[in-house]
């Protein structure tokens, strides 16, 4: 690690991993202590900054066409910010153009209802480590189920798959969350004409001093909606004494992802 004063203030440098922003670490160098050396003092003990979420940010941008048949076809577009762009770009680098094109398209994948289709259609310089490491996709999902007249559909598209962070009731080891992030979801899906919102679940939101989670769904047009998510966690590592305030925070978060829209189908219906 190099410190470096600039005006009067550290600058804390990690020149030893690949593809690290200036100004910032890899997470394992975070909030940790150590020997350092500085002029006028000698030697003596010091600590490494905690990153800021502000410095770990992921965007997602999803735009949706819902089919006769329940699944849904359209573009995404996704943004890796600092710390997020690093650890990929990290993994990106062990491999060749086609090993990176199949790296995101699984990440997508992972995110997305199982038998989704997904294809890399453009991408950033990945190794340009100034700049936010930027992807563009096709995909091709199931999403909406029901029968006859009434379909549900999952609003908060890109966790779908996800399952609880903290399942058990009790622990007794801190709690390590790597680093501060932040996720900031954005999902429209336009309906066929014979297909119109029923039931559109309310907004939800969840915050403590550390950690903040909102999500909300508004229908842009008779056909149309808009689901938006941003969860906030700026802190990474809690005694096991916190530990029920955590859970109770992502099960919030987990109740609100899983809120899903009911439709009202005319006509034609899924599968006819």
């Amino acid at each position: 690690m190099a410190i470096v004063s600039v005006n009067g203030k550290d600058v804390y440098l990690d020149p030893g991993t690949k593809f690290c922003p200036y100004g910032l670490r890899d997470w394992r160098l975070s909030n940790s202590r150590g020997l350092r050396q500085s002029a006028g003092k000698g030697t003596e003990f010091g600590d490494t900054p905690l990153p800021d979420y502000s410095h770990a940010i992921t965007t997602r941008l999803a735009r949706l066409k819902l089919n006769l048949q329940g699944s849904v076809d359209g573009t995404m577009g996704i943004a890796f910010y600092d710390l997020e762009a690093m650890r990929l770009r990290v993994e990106m680098g062990r491999t060749d153009d086609a090993g990176r094109k199949k790296l995101l398209e699984e990440r997508v994948k992972a995110w997305l209802p199982t038998g989704s289709d997904v294809e890399l259609t453009k991408l950033s310089p990945w190794d340009d480590i100034e700049t936010p490491l930027v992807a563009q996709f096709t995909v091709s999902s199931p999403l909406a189920t029901g029968t006859g007249k009434r379909w549900v559909l999952p609003v908060h598209f890109f966790h779908v798959n996800e399952k609880p962070l903290f399942p058990a009731s009790e622990r007794t080891n801190p709690v390590y969350l790597y680093y501060p992030t932040r996720q900031i979801d954005e999902v429209h899906i336009v309906f066929p004409d014979n297909v119109e919102v029923d039931s559109l679940p309310p907004a939800a939101s969840e915050k403590l001093a550390y950690a903040a989670y909102s999500t909300k769904r508004l229908q842009e047009t008779k056909n149309s909606i808009l689901a938006k998510r941003d969860l906030v966690m700026a802190g990474m590592a809690f005694p096991a004494t916190m530990y029920k305030e955590i859970k109770a925070f992502y099960d919030h978060v987990k109740a609100g992802d899983d809120q899903q829209l009911l439709l009202k189908v005319s006509g034609r219906t899924a599968g006819n």
